[in-house]
């Protein structure tokens, strides 16, 4: 396996907006540092493997098949590739290409991911995930379907300042994590009125949301002392790139429908301290239409995301 190979196509496919504009160093050191941990997690860990497979269990699957495997796609291109499932269910797998030792044309990503369905059969797969940046967008490949976008700003260049709320609206912020019982409430009532998101919106977990409250910014939105909104960031990293990550946003009833998210958006990014990054960034499904106008509307721009593409038939 030619490790170098795989590093310079991860560095290379950082989305030309960032690319521009980060020290090529660092970001190679990261990247290196990412790489190294998956491997040594997805790739020779046998414990992770058996753990995997015990957890999502198939039947004929053996736990060497959950590992991430190098698969050659052509004679000159060889990819890491390893077995996913959609919210961990076993009726909805996929394979997820994880790195490549270049770039692939959209016919041959149509190609190969005949070819990965193939090795992974055992899971019956029906789509692969590829990584598409802007300057490398795979949207157009043969039955291609967006997944994740990533959406990137930088706090000295976005929207920041915002109009006043409207009367019966104030902001609290959370710094310990307490209002994690609100979320929950009002993500469960938006699932309950939308049962079409149940499988496409994550819920943030406990620790995570704790950990935005104590290292980064939860906001609450109130209405006469009513939780009706929360929006959630921290730091964390995205292939290699350091910054502000918006974890979570979501209103209530009582205020959906207002255009209020661009402004609660700006409101938590006004929380963002400049001096420990200056890049925000966070994913949002290519479905989710309402959250990535929001994200554009800051000032965010949309670099590239995640596709799936089909078997050639």
């Amino acid at each position: 396996m030619d490790r170098d190979l795989y590093v310079e196509w991860m560095v290379a496919t950082t989305p030309s907006t960032i690319l521009g504009s980060v020290d090529h160093a660092t970001l190679r050191s990261s990247l290196s540092a990412d790489f190294d941990r998956t491997m040594a997690s997805r790739y020779a860990s046998g414990e992770r493997a058996a753990a995997f497979a015990q957890r999502c269990r198939v039947q004929g699957a053996e736990p060497d098949d959950y590992r991430l495997r190098e698969v050659r796609v052509s004679p000159d291109a060889a990819v890491l590739a390893g077995i996913h499932f959609k919210s961990m269910r076993v009726d909805h797998p996929f394979v997820g290409v994880f790195a490549q030792t270049r770039a692939l044309s959209e016919l041959e990503v149509s190609k190969a991911s005949s070819l990965l369905e193939r090795e992974f059969r055992c899971f019956a797969p029906k789509q692969v995930s590829w990584w598409s940046p802007e300057q490398h967008d795979l949207r157009g490949a043969p039955g291609a379907v967006s997944d994740m976008r990533l959406l990137v700003g930088r706090l000295s260049e976005l929207a920041l300042s915002a109009p006043s709320l409207p009367e019966g609206l104030e902001i609290e912020r959370d710094s310990d994590g307490s209002s994690y019982p609100a979320y929950n409430e009002i993500l469960d009532e938006f699932l309950a009125a939308n049962p079409q998101w149940i499988d496409q919106l994550s819920r943030t977990d406990a620790n995570l949301y704790v950990q935005c409250a104590n290292t980064g910014s939860v906001l609450q939105l109130k209405a006469h002392g009513q939780v009706v909104g929360i929006a959630a960031a921290r730091l964390g990293s995205v292939r290699g790139i350091a910054g502000w990550e918006i974890v979570d946003q979501i209103l209530g009833k009582a205020v959906r429908g207002r255009a209020l998210a661009p402004t609660f958006q700006r409101l938590l990014l006004a929380t963002l301290r400049i001096e420990q990054s200056s890049l925000v960034f966070g994913t949002i499904d290519a479905r989710n239409e309402p959250s990535r106008r929001t994200a554009l509307s800051v000032g965010r721009k949309d670099v590239g995301g995640w596709v799936f593409v089909p078997a050639v038939q």
